[in-house]
């Protein structure tokens, strides 16, 4: 069943007819009405005939005009007017244009105007709850992409394949991703759209499907100024703090959400701890002390926490007005993991990243209508810098491993750590990042 059978059958499955039936026949039944109604009001005799001569007419006029539109739909459907159903699409006259134009009568060549069908055809079916339908379109615009006469332009610094379709007719920018397992984010998208409805702070889902064991997922994103490019260079201090507290504004949107029922790991910090930054510094003689010392501060000062928490809530990740994506790390955990390692980056460490938290926290107790306490920021503050000291090493950024490995040591320095302290640098200087220090 192609788009146009759908739109029908899902009219008439909810008791609608035809997009002209409802003008022509209520028009036609007040006509014989107001007629009935002035022969009665004259105290005239009711007389078939004049009655006969008046529907009559009005029914042929009624029929011819449903007719019209039939074939009004089918020379709309022509190659030389596909133009005309954009334009309807365009001025949002979603449903008319869904009546009247298919894919197949754009050229193969009008990837723009394919693009703009199969988004505003995807919104149209996801008011209906159909994802099944819009991972259908999306799907199908994808995977007939040409190969040769139009580029997608790369999102690079992601470890999964990113691509984003700039257009001139939509506002938000399209962003197709590829990856080997992108089924729970896709579940989890579907999750946040219907929780935030129309505000959503996450980028919103358009489709997705799996071929060949490579899953695609097609987003929409309202803003395409990312936080990293946009606090580059010189940036006023105070653009940055109002990015910084609109991003934990919409962090908090996400903490106030009850968990899904999905199936979600809980986050650890000392395995995420060995990976991000043991595996990839390596192991020396130095790397058991700094371990005791670090689990020795975790007994201490970590203490686990329900909360739907997304686990990579970088400046990579948010966007101006504080939009964010990639959800695929998200887990259960407390969300000082996300507030700190969003606070981590080298662009927030002028601001006043206190009066962001307390943004953040009365944004989030104005939602749940509670007190909160936010527990564990002194141990993530260190933990997710520690992190970094690996992250930006393996990335060969020099700066950003220096302000990491600074953040680190402050943070651990701020609660009397300094045994944690000492292990930490004497383990960096016995491996291969000593010379970055």
């Amino acid at each position: 069943m192609d788009l146009d059978d759908y739109f029908d059958s899902m009219l008439e499955n909810r008791g609608k007819i035809s997009l002209a039936s409802p003008f022509l026949y209520s028009g036609g039944l007040y006509a014989l009405n107001q007629s009935y109604n002035w022969m009665t009001d004259s105290q005239l005799q009711f007389d078939p005939c004049v009655f006969a001569c008046i529907s009559i007419p009005l029914s042929i006029t009624t029929y011819s005009a449903l007719s019209i539109t039939n074939k009004i739909r089918k020379w709309y459907l022509s190659r030389k007017y596909k133009q005309i159903a954009l334009k309807l699409i365009r001025k949002g006259h979603i449903n008319l244009a869904y009546f009247l134009a298919k894919p197949s009568t754009l050229e193969n060549n009008d990837i723009n105007s394919k693009l703009l069908l199969a988004y505003h055809q995807s919104n149209f079916v996801k008011r209906f709850r159909d994802q099944e339908k819009a991972n259908q379109l999306w799907g199908d615009f994808v995977e007939n992409l040409p190969s040769q006469g139009y580029i997608l332009e790369e999102i690079t610094g992601n470890r999964n394949q990113i691509f984003k379709i700039p257009s001139e007719e939509i506002k938000d920018i399209i962003i197709i991703k590829r990856a080997k397992d992108l089924k729970k984010e896709y579940l989890l998208l579907d999750y946040l759209d219907e929780q935030f409805e129309d505000k959503n702070p996450c980028v919103r889902l358009l489709g997705y499907y799996s071929v060949n064991g490579i899953d695609t997922l097609v987003t929409a994103l309202k803003r395409d100024n990312g936080l990293e490019q946009l606090l580059s260079g010189e940036t006023p201090i105070e653009k940055i703090q109002t990015e910084a507290e609109l991003s934990v504004q919409s962090l908090a949107q996400l903490h106030s959400l009850p968990i899904p029922s999905l199936q979600l790991s809980k986050y650890s910090p000392p395995d995420q701890l060995i990976i991000r930054l043991v595996n990839r510094l390596g192991n020396n003689i130095k790397s058991g002390a700094l371990l005791r010392a670090y689990m020795n501060e975790c007994g201490n000062r970590y203490f686990p926490a329900d909360t739907l928490v997304h686990g990579d809530f970088s400046i990579q990740n948010t966007f101006e007005g504080g939009s964010f994506l990639d959800l695929e790390s998200v887990t259960i955990d407390s969300p000082s993991l996300d507030l700190e390692t969003f606070f981590a980056a080298v662009q927030l460490k002028d601001i006043d990243q206190e009066q962001a938290f307390k943004i953040y926290l009365k944004t989030r107790e104005e939602i749940e209508e509670r007190m909160l306490i936010i527990h564990n920021r002194d141990f993530y503050a260190f933990h997710c810098a520690m992190c970094y000291v690996g992250t930006y090493f393996n990335r060969k950024d020099e700066k950003r491993f220096k302000h990491s490995l600074e953040r680190a040591v402050e943070k651990i320095e701020d609660i009397g750590a300094l045994k944690l302290r000492d292990s930490l640098l004497a383990y960096v200087e016995a491996s291969p990042a000593k010379r970055l220090m």
